[in-house]
């Protein structure tokens, strides 16, 4: 895995070169990305039949392409409010996977260890329910719903 994201990272920025040759936009590559990620997951939940490195390794390479977020985020804000939203995008991020793990814990731990270990159903639908999750949060960044009323404006101070 760490091959994968290490590879992956260097390969990102060649990726991103390449991509803005052609007028994609930051959104959108991230937008693909994040299915490229779901994909493998669910390879991982399914467990198809792939070598686990398989699934895992994309999952570790699509991983560095969160920093296209931050690129995202900055066109929401004006430029003096942009190192703010990174750094909430920061606390965001790192508070959600924690909060994650957690969630996760309290979803497997409603299954009876079976000598010593939990079941494999019930990582299954842990793992599921965070899918679930993420892709309905890829509906809400694919089809932006705006979270302010028509006409608002955001203060700059």
């Amino acid at each position: 895995m760490a091959l994968a994201s290490s590879v992956s990272a260097f390969l990102l920025g060649v990726i991103i070169h390449k991509v803005r040759k052609l007028d994609i936009s930051p959104r959108a590559l991230l937008g693909f990305v994040a299915m490229v990620f779901f994909l493998a997951q669910l390879a991982v939940i399914v467990r198809v039949p792939l070598p686990s490195c398989l699934p895992w390794g994309v999952v570790a390479a699509v991983s560095t392409a969160t920093v296209l977020s931050y690129a995202v985020l900055a066109d929401f804000f004006p430029k003096g409010l942009t190192g703010r939203a990174n750094a909430a995008l920061n606390v965001f991020h790192i508070g959600c996977a924690f909060l994650m793990q957690y969630v996760t814990g309290l979803v497997v731990q409603h299954w009876i260890p079976q000598q010593g270990h939990y079941p494999e159903a019930a990582y299954q639908t842990a793992f599921a329910i965070n899918l679930a999750v993420q892709v309905l949060a890829w509906f809400w960044f694919v089809v932006p719903i705006p979270l302010t009323r028509k006409g608002a404006t955001c203060a700059t101070s």
